[in-house]
Formats: C-alpha cells, structure tokens, sequence
C-alpha cells in the first residue's frame, strides 16, 4: 500500500523528486477525508449520543459503517465494528453485521 501511496506521489521520470501537484492533491484528498470523518466522530464521542436509546445508536454507528464500506476502507470497517460492538454490545443486529462484512468482505482481503 505504501508503494501505491508513493507511485502517486513520485513522478515516474526520476523517483528522488517529489511532484508537487500530485502531492498537494493527495493532501487535499486526505484533509477532505477527514473532514468528513469528523462528522461522525464528533456526534459519536458527544454527551447527545450518549444518552440515545440504543436503536438510535446503532443507525448511528451504521451510518458511519456504510460510509466507510461505500470507500472500500476495510481496515477502518473493522476498528468501527469493534467500536461499536462496545458501546452496543447486547444489540444482534450489530454483531449480525459484523459477521456478514467479516465473512464477505474480510475473507480475502489482506490489510
């Protein structure tokens, strides 16, 4: 992943030169991101989302999820699902979603 990240980066003519248009567009890609990341963050880690019943927080927490899987970010699918099977750890349908995107999604996905 880390040679991809760099091919993006480097011109292929000489790889001891950064470009920096390519640089500056992965940076901007990056911030934008996170940017929307925040989002999600924020109202996760809120006194709101604290005091949602359940139910609320898992449509939270799926937002967040579908949001990842729609970019492919498989390794941040699982961190989220193991975050949320935390905070919603008696909820059946979240644990039932994990295991669906484990078995189709991880199973032959290397990270």
């Amino acid at each position: 992943e880390l040679n991809k990240l760099l091919d993006n980066i480097y011109d292929d003519d000489d790889l001891s030169y950064i470009n920096p248009e390519k640089l500056q567009n992965n940076v901007k890609q990056s911030i934008n991101e996170r940017e929307s990341r925040l989002i999600y963050e924020d109202y996760i880690l809120s006194d709101e989302f604290t005091t949602l019943a359940i139910n609320e927080k898992y449509k939270s927490w799926d937002s967040y999820i579908k949001f990842e899987i729609k970019d492919n970010k498989y390794n941040r699918v699982q961190r989220l699902f193991e975050r949320a099977i935390v905070d919603l750890s008696n909820q059946s349908t979240i644990w039932s979603d994990y295991i669906t995107f484990s078995i189709f999604k991880l199973k032959n996905y290397s990270f």
